[in-house]
């Protein structure tokens, strides 16, 4: 639900202005179809993990927090594969869409168990 969904992002440190009906079918419409993010079970690539600021990184991983990922993308080359360190939640759909969106191949590596 919308609800759920702001407020989530909310206790990320995001503002949310407002909600699109239909936003991914008007997006699929007007860019092509959302890519798919591989979840693999070994990282390739750099590993960025965007946890809690303070939060122990992942060993060999770069830490930058989700909520700080906009404004340090110069420090990810553009043509190296990303490798996201998290969970399936919030976090790692954000960095996700950023990362994609600023033109990186991106999977995700769930380190939970």
């Amino acid at each position: 639900n919308c609800a759920h969904a702001a407020a989530a992002l909310r206790g990320k440190g995001f503002t949310v202005l407002g909600k699109i009906d239909d936003g991914i079918n008007r997006w699929a419409a007007a860019r092509g179809t959302p890519r798919s993010t591989e979840i693999v079970s070994s990282p390739t690539g750099k590993v960025l993990d965007v946890g809690d600021p303070g939060a122990q990184a992942h060993d060999d991983a770069v830490h930058i927090p989700v909520e700080l990922l906009w404004s340090r993308l110069a420090e990810l080359h553009d043509d190296e594969q990303l490798t996201v360190a998290s969970g399936y939640g919030v976090r790692a759909s954000v960095a996700v869409g950023i990362l994609e969106r600023a033109g990186h191949e991106v999977s995700i590596w769930s380190v939970r168990h």
